[in-house]
């Protein structure tokens, strides 16, 4: 059974993507990144990481 959280983490993460707000790239490190460490939600991840786009 999946983890509700992580379901929702990954949404997140294919938002963003689908919103061209990171790269296919970019949302692969994250989510690589974050699948080693679940302590922090994936957008803190991303965000870490500086995967906005500048405007």
């Amino acid at each position: 059974m999946s983890n509700p959280i992580s379901d929702r983490n990954l949404l997140l993460g294919v938002l963003a993507l689908q919103f061209g707000l990171v790269t296919r790239d970019q949302l692969v490190d994250a989510i690589s990144a974050w699948g080693g460490d679940k302590s922090q939600p994936l957008n803190i991840a991303m965000s870490s990481m500086v995967f906005t786009k500048q405007a």
